[in-house]
């Protein structure tokens, strides 16, 4: 999940299956990891755009032919780890999303 009015990224989960029929903020799945974020920590921080600002949010699916190594971990660099998704991706879903703190 990307905040793309600050290009933050705010969750890298890895490693989740074909099979899974959703994901919740929180919750990590079977088998999945999470990747270092570019608040420095491994896990989901949620939308927080400055009160009554609204920002957009990407979601984004990747579907990769072979599992991103165990070394991207807590402490790879969030960019990074984004970079080796993209370039092991054949296929991609979006879904952009505002949300606005009130």
């Amino acid at each position: 999940m990307i905040d793309l009015d600050t290009h933050k990224i705010h969750w890298l989960q890895l490693g989740i299956t074909p099979a899974t029929p959703g994901i919740r903020a929180h919750h990590l799945l079977p088998g999945a990891r999470e990747a270092l974020n570019d608040f420095g920590e491994a896990t989901y921080d949620g939308p927080c755009p400055p009160h009554d600002k609204t920002h957009r949010y990407q979601l984004t699916l990747y579907a990769i032919h072979e599992p991103i190594p165990a070394s991207f971990d807590g402490s790879t660099p969030p960019a990074r780890t984004l970079q080796e998704i993209k370039r092991r991706a054949f296929a991609s879903a979006v879904l952009v999303v505002p949300y606005t703190r009130r």
